[in-house]
């Protein structure tokens, strides 16, 4: 009994360390991820500040007095000199959109590998930050590279698509009633982004736009057309559609001179 006693003081003894232990751990992180916000704010205030700057001295209102160029802190080098500005991210936002134009304004401005970390974290605003750090944990954002942290990101909020399903619903797009020519292609390069054709996209898009338009006179023609390419089967169908228009407002116009005509001869 007295040993059973001593295990059971022992155990608990063990078990409140444990818990004391993941305590500390808990506030430990908490205060680093609070730091963390800190920064990210202060960096992003930085980044607003600096294309402030930007903005007057290329309107001439920055010239210093005594000719000599200002001296730039080190922290400043993140975002000055910045061609151009982007806002932050906000989770409203197209990510795949938002990211590409991040990717233009750092290579307009050169930001080196080195440098594209920090300024993805100042940009991402609070709330996305909030949700990268919860998506990092349990290591923070600012320990992984820039790479990993655009994997991690676009994983979440722009997951792989199912390759299968986007061909399928590619391949079953037919022109709607009302649709023109133009407007039923967009729709179908619309389509084709997720379906990861590669180079065989031009050769994909004819075909499905020989099957898939509505007017079976236009089809024959294609299907008549020896080595047809994707863009004389645009052609085609364009002249097609421009001449099935034009037939209808002359056909329009005699009906009308017709109707006319008869109201005159009734009138008399």
């Amino acid at each position: 009994m007295a040993d059973k006693k001593k295990y059971d003081e022992l155990k608990s003894a063990y078990d409140a360390a444990c818990r004391e232990i993941e305590s500390v751990k808990a506030n430990a992180q908490q205060a680093v991820v609070e730091r963390e916000g800190r920064i990210q704010k202060l960096e992003q205030k930085l980044l607003h500040k600096s294309q402030e700057i930007e903005q007057i001295k290329q309107q001439g209102g920055g010239n210093n007095t005594n000719g000599q160029a200002s001296q730039t802190t080190q922290p400043q080098l993140i975002a000055t000199a910045c061609i151009g500005s982007i806002e932050s991210f906000d989770r409203k936002m197209d990510w795949d959109q938002w990211f590409q134009r991040l990717e233009h304004f750092m290579e307009g401005n050169m930001i080196d590998t080195s440098r594209k970390q920090r300024l993805f974290l100042s940009l991402l605003g609070s709330e996305g930050y909030a949700l990268l750090a919860s998506l990092c944990a349990p290591k923070l954002p600012g320990e992984k590279s820039y790479d990993e942290l655009i994997t991690i990101m676009s994983d979440h909020l722009k997951p792989k698509p199912n390759e299968a399903m986007e061909r399928y619903r590619f391949n079953s797009c037919h022109q709607k009633d009302n649709q023109s020519i133009r407007e039923y292609l967009t729709t179908l390069k619309k389509l084709s982004i997720t379906c990861n054709f590669g180079q065989t996209l031009n050769e994909r898009l004819r075909d499905r736009m020989v099957v898939g338009i509505k007017n079976s006179r236009t089809r024959r023609k294609l299907l008549q057309e020896k080595a047809l390419t994707y863009a004389r089967a645009v052609e085609i169908a364009l002249s097609d559609e421009a001449a099935a228009r034009d037939d209808g407002e002359i056909g329009n116009t005699k009906n009308l001179d017709e109707v006319n005509f008869v109201r005159d001869s009734r009138a008399k």
